[in-house]
């Protein structure tokens, strides 16, 4: 597959907007240039994921694969994929896919890994993935290569052996925070466990991050900024992912350290991400990229992390570290 160079993204970082906009501007003119922006977007995202998720494949050896499988009754996992894609994207205006199409694409997913004796299986979170491509392509070939793409090829340790990859992640968050900002780190992981001495700070991160990073950041709202985040994603590494969540928590600063033990975060984000703040993915992206050149370039962590996501082996190692608490450091 060919290399996607950062010359190539399409969307600009920093592109600042016009304070001198003439404020006489129609709403008719400013609802025609809104438009044309998003249809150029979107045509320049789809170029992009084309590009990265759709390259060198047969579409019609898939099509026929496809409906080949469509032939196959319900899977073992029909009931579980039903009752995940209608919990999937509640009351997000901007989601708009076909439910049968949807369930299909998951079905057919468990069918074409079931026949092949793939460690794959239908598993919580991909619904949101799956759900997120089809709800942009509109179309059931190129969701169900994209998602199929992603699992087996992008994020493969995400999905095996008891989640190892998202367990690694959540190990690397709370690493990678105690890094970037220990004084954020300790307020949420030593200060909550003061008061929660039945947890330990390996469970912590789990309950606080695991959610997010087991969707990809597929589950923020609105959706619209989630496309951009993913526009990122796609071209610098899907394991960005665990650094947007981290700039997420130092834009929050300010209200976290506002709880008397942080209890109220892990009440507001624990297991509901319809609570998760509303993303801005021009703010996020910026900020991760700070943080990346501030803090990871060359270091062995930033490999770890790059790696989490592939390598069966970096996710093991990350999924069971021991966390140590440290309330001595003085930054």
């Amino acid at each position: 597959m060919k290399t996607i160079f950062l010359k190539d993204f399409p969307f600009s970082l920093s592109q600042k907007k016009n304070k001198k906009t003439d404020k006489k501007t129609s709403n008719k003119q400013t609802m025609a240039s809104e438009s044309k922006i998003i249809k150029n977007n979107h045509q320049e995202r789809n170029e992009l994921y084309t590009k990265i998720l759709l390259n060198n494949i047969n579409t019609h050896n898939t099509i026929l694969y496809y409906k080949k499988l469509l032939k196959k009754k319900k899977s073992k996992f029909y009931l579980k994929i039903k009752g995940a894609i209608n919990r999937c994207f509640i009351n997000e205006t901007h989601f708009f896919v076909d439910l049968k199409a949807f369930i299909r694409i998951l079905n057919i997913f468990q069918h074409k890994h079931e026949d092949s004796s793939s460690p794959f299986y239908f598993l919580q979170g991909m619904e949101h993935i799956c759900g997120f491509f089809l709800n942009f392509f509109q179309n059931e070939i190129y969701t169900f290569i994209s998602f199929d793409y992603i699992i087996t090829e992008l994020t493969p340790t995400y999905w095996l052996e008891d989640y190892i990859g998202v367990r690694a992640g959540c190990n690397l968050t709370v690493n990678l925070l105690k890094m970037i900002d220990y004084k954020l780190y300790k307020k949420i992981h030593i200060d909550l466990l003061k008061k929660k001495k039945n947890l330990n700070l390996k469970d912590s991160s789990t309950l606080l991050y695991f959610p997010i990073i087991n969707s990809i950041y597929t589950s923020p709202k609105p959706l619209t900024e989630v496309y951009k985040l993913w526009d990122f994603l796609l071209v610098y590494g899907l394991h960005f992912n665990i650094l947007l969540i981290i700039s997420q928590l130092i834009f929050l600063r300010k209200k976290i350290f506002k709880f008397e033990d942080c209890t109220e975060l892990f009440t507001e984000l624990n297991g509901n991400l319809k609570k998760w703040p509303k993303i801005n993915a021009e703010k996020l992206i910026s900020l991760t990229i700070i943080l990346t050149k501030k803090y990871l370039m060359n270091t062995e962590i930033f490999g770890d992390l790059s790696q989490h996501m592939v390598s069966l082996k970096i996710a093991q190692k990350w999924a069971e570290m021991e966390i140590e608490m440290e309330e001595n450091q003085n930054d």
